[in-house]
């Protein structure tokens, strides 16, 4: 008799229970070969590996350090879209070099630090800081966030949805 994998699987060997990491079979025990060693993602069509998904993330970071929009843009599919908290899509690679654009104008001095990636098939978290100073006010930033992103079979980012603390980068930026 078969039984279904709960809605929100985890690794019963984790000692933190982990919804990342989750048996291949509900009783195997076994991980998915990303996480027991063996990089090679195993869904059919998909060449991604951890050490390419660290190469992206260490060369989308180095991107967003140049301070050139084009080169952030350049890690989108032709039709890729990014949406920041929810807000309205950045779609195609112009606008998203708009948004970028938008940012640096924000925080001239935008330093960007990757903190984490994670991924299952074409699916990768990347998880950052920035630090910089407002614009306007001069004032220091540290805002930390993440994007979830949907890679295509090119590598690029079809679709990405980002996260930050608006309320707290407001109020980093006024001073308070």
């Amino acid at each position: 008799m078969t039984r279904a994998l709960p809605l929100r699987p985890f690794c019963r060997n984790c000692p933190d229970r982990s919804p990342w990491l989750r048996p291949n079979k509900l009783d195997s025990g076994q991980h998915f070969p990303e996480v027991s060693g063996n990089p090679a993602i195993t869904r059919p069509g998909t060449t991604l590996t951890a050490a390419k998904i660290r190469k992206i993330a260490q060369d989308y970071t180095a991107a967003w350090n140049s301070k050139s929009p084009e080169a952030v843009a350049s890690f989108y599919a032709e039709d890729g879209e990014i949406v920041i908290n929810r807000g309205a899509p950045w779609t195609g690679r112009a606008r998203v070099a708009e948004m970028a654009a938008g940012f640096y104008a924000d925080v001239p001095d935008l330093t960007l630090t990757r903190d984490d990636i994670r991924h299952s098939g074409t699916h990768a978290l990347y998880v950052w800081t920035f630090t910089g100073h407002d614009a306007a006010s001069g004032n220091p930033l540290n805002s930390r966030g993440w994007e979830e992103w949907d890679l295509d079979p090119d590598l690029k980012v079809k679709a990405s949805r980002g996260w930050f603390d608006a309320d707290d980068y407001a109020r980093q930026a006024a001073g308070d």
